[in-house]
């Protein structure tokens, strides 16, 4: 009898060493709190994904607008003031101020200063930068001085571009720097002149604004200047 007991005791033994084991080799479901974990990365990355696209959006959408709301009276702060401080006062931000001396003719020399916005200096040229954009509505502002004065005006976006000129073509008289400026249109050329008074009731053309025309990926505007 003693010897029957001591049988089924091994046996329910190795019953539950068994069920014991075989509870050990199944494998486990992931714990909650990890999968947790794992959904919080990715709402986390997707948040920041998010943010800096709409911070893009709302970076391109100021560039766009700084673009329609440049005027006449902005172009006319760097036509004037180009190298002093009220330049800026256009929205523009002075990029460099660059020269350099002719070497083959003594005493002459060359200089280039430029003002943009959403742009950047590149890489360095014989006079000046070359100036890259950082934004599909940047836009920016040179004036060299050689033997003449010439200054030009570039837009990244053809759209812009033209309502610039659209926009300077159906400006009226106003007044800048205590001078009184009138804007006529040129049939025959398209072009656009920026006129202050001469003798009696006639005026004298200062500048003459060119239609916009592509180069080098930007749209130019080049500024004819009277003397």
């Amino acid at each position: 009898m003693k010897h029957a007991i001591k049988i089924m005791a091994l046996l329910a033994l190795s019953a539950c060493l068994g069920i014991a084991c075989s509870s050990k080799e199944k494998p486990s479901a992931a714990k909650p709190e990890v999968a947790s974990l794992k959904n919080a990365e990715q709402a986390g990355a997707k948040h920041k994904n998010d943010s800096a696209e709409a911070e893009k959006q709302n970076r391109e959408e100021a560039a766009k607008q700084f673009c329609e709301q440049f005027s006449v009276e902005d172009l006319l702060r760097l036509l004037n003031h180009a190298g002093e401080p009220e330049a800026e006062k256009s929205g523009m931000s002075l990029l460099f101020d660059d020269s350099v001396d002719d070497e083959e003719e003594e005493g002459l020399s060359y200089s280039v200063v430029a003002y943009g916005r959403n742009v950047e200096k590149g890489k360095k040229l014989d006079l000046g930068y070359q100036i890259v954009s950082t934004s599909a509505h940047s836009c920016y502002f040179t004036l060299n001085v050689d033997t003449s004065t010439n200054p030009r005006l570039y837009f990244a976006n053809q759209e812009d571009a033209n309502h610039f000129f659209q926009r300077a073509s159906s400006a009226k008289r106003f007044s800048y720097d205590g001078e009184t400026y009138t804007i006529q249109k040129k049939a025959d050329s398209n072009c656009i002149d920026i006129m202050i008074p001469w003798v009696e009731d006639e005026l004298q053309t200062k500048y003459s604004i060119h239609p916009p025309k592509l180069d080098n990926g930007f749209y130019e505007i080049w500024v004819e200047v009277y003397v």
